[in-house]
């Protein structure tokens, strides 16, 4: 999350980068432990100790890490693990395997109520495992919180809590149900969904390539017809739900899904993304020179930003994951591969719609 490189450039910290994986369907995947493992191996054999840890999981496709087997990674190596559980703080009521020994292994786990539980927009919930740090967390909160805080956003946390603890059991049991009823229905109809053991399933991951749509595609037809998607990305389309959603709204998308599919040809091969996605994970992952990032900078084109210091990250959205972080030494490859990803009708944040990247001044 951009936050969190915020927080880098403020504290003046050295990042060093972890890469999830990339399964077959094209979706960024889990932060593996291997993975974990070895960037504090990159880092002690560049002089650097890291002192936190930050994981997101679920990532903004529902896909789930190992977080307590990354714990013991992090402790291992003196490390904080702090876990930014965003789009995942409905899993302890609606799947717990998929959350198992975060508050056990975690020492901050950071939950957004407002994403799919029912508190205000910009509310969240950080919960402090380690008791070691509340009273030090307690000191640097007050240095960045308002004096006047909204009490409207804090009544509703009590509110989304109360709720939960009312009628949650209900409430969960229902969302649930409602989620087995589409997912038959998605099969009945023919219609391909992501699945994996580390997914969260509220977030219905739609595939309608072998229809001639992809995900933007997909998410453009069902908008016609009054539906928002949360992204589309690649082959598939996301549908993201919550505890507010009622049966009615499921049977929608199903009955918007079958008018789509009714209206499409079955295509003879399903239709491929704009751009590959092996690629893009693959520069992704290209280990750049890190520089600090500039205190001034200027906009340039596309290809005559190589060898500059990114002044801004690029990020490519979807996944939106970035693919040149501010402070990397940009490459030509990726720049020009972001600009061709732009043309293609995607979006890419640190880019403009002419092609110009910030880098800091020679």
């Amino acid at each position: 999350h951009k936050s969190v490189f915020n927080g880098v450039v403020l504290s003046g910290a050295r990042p060093v980068f972890i890469y999830p994986e990339l399964p077959a369907s094209g979706l960024a995947g889990e932060i593996t432990p291997e993975a974990a493992e070895d960037a504090f191996k990159r880092a002690e054999s560049d002089g650097l100790s890291i002192k936190a840890l930050v994981i997101p999981s679920p990532n903004y496709y529902g896909i789930c890490s190992r977080i307590g087997e990354i714990a013991k990674i992090a402790h291992k190596n003196n490390a904080l693990l702090i876990v930014d559980q965003a789009h995942g703080a409905h899993l302890r009521f609606t799947a717990p395997d998929l959350t198992a020994d975060i508050e056990n292994r975690a020492d901050i786990v950071v939950e957004s109520t407002h994403k799919t539980l029912a508190s205000f927009t910009q509310t969240a919930i950080i919960n402090i495992y380690n008791q070691a740090l509340v009273d030090v967390f307690e000191e640097k909160l007050k240095m960045l919180q308002t004096t006047s805080p909204s009490y409207m956003l804090m009544k509703s946390l009590d509110m989304n809590a109360e709720l939960i603890e009312k009628y949650g059991r209900d409430l969960f049991e229902s969302w649930n149900i409602n989620l087995d009823t589409t997912y038959k229905a998605l099969d009945e109809l023919g219609i391909s969904y992501f699945q994996d053991t580390l997914h969260d399933r509220s977030k219905i991951l739609i595939d309608m390539s072998a229809y001639g749509l992809m995900g933007s595609d997909l998410s453009k037809a069902l908008f016609e017809r009054g539906i928002v998607t949360e992204l589309d990305s690649g082959a598939f389309s996301m549908c993201m739900t919550g505890i507010g959603n009622s049966k009615g709204d499921y049977e929608r998308l199903i009955a918007a899904l079958k008018d789509i599919k009714d209206g499409a040809t079955k295509a003879d091969s399903p239709k491929e993304a704009a751009w590959d996605a092996g690629a893009l994970y693959e520069l992704m992952n290209k280990r750049r020179e890190i520089r600090d990032i500039p205190g001034s900078w200027e906009w340039v084109k596309a290809e005559e930003a190589d060898g500059r210091v990114a002044a801004e990250s690029i990020v490519p959205y979807p996944p939106g994951i970035p693919l040149v972080c501010a402070g990397e030494v940009i490459d030509s490859e990726s720049v020009l591969w972001a600009e061709t990803y732009r043309k293609h009708g995607e979006r890419v944040f640190g880019m403009t719609e002419e092609g110009l990247v910030k880098v800091g001044t020679l």
